[in-house]
């Protein structure tokens, strides 16, 4: 069994064995499951499925981009004119 201490600011270091055992790396963020009086520490890895539909709110209020894409249909045309013309 390893141990940790907690730091003034409530930190601690994650023993390396135990970092191994989860496969934590840098920037991971850990989940807590808080069982009276124990814990359990897992790395959060959320499925494909747990983010359907998390950009929906994000990406309804960017507006409108049709002159964005008129735009870029027209240089696309212009391009694959200029590959046909080398032909």
């Amino acid at each position: 069994m390893s141990t940790a201490k907690i730091s003034s600011k409530w930190q601690i270091n994650i023993p390396s064995d135990v970092r191994k055992a989860i496969a934590a790396k840098i920037g991971d963020v850990l989940q807590f499951e808080v069982n009276g009086e124990s814990a359990e520490i897992r790395v959060f890895r959320p499925k494909i499925t747990d983010l359907a539909g998390a950009l929906k709110d994000k990406v309804s209020g960017l507006g409108d981009y049709s002159k964005e894409k008129t735009m870029l249909a027209a240089i696309w045309t212009k391009e694959q004119e200029g590959i046909n013309e080398s032909n």
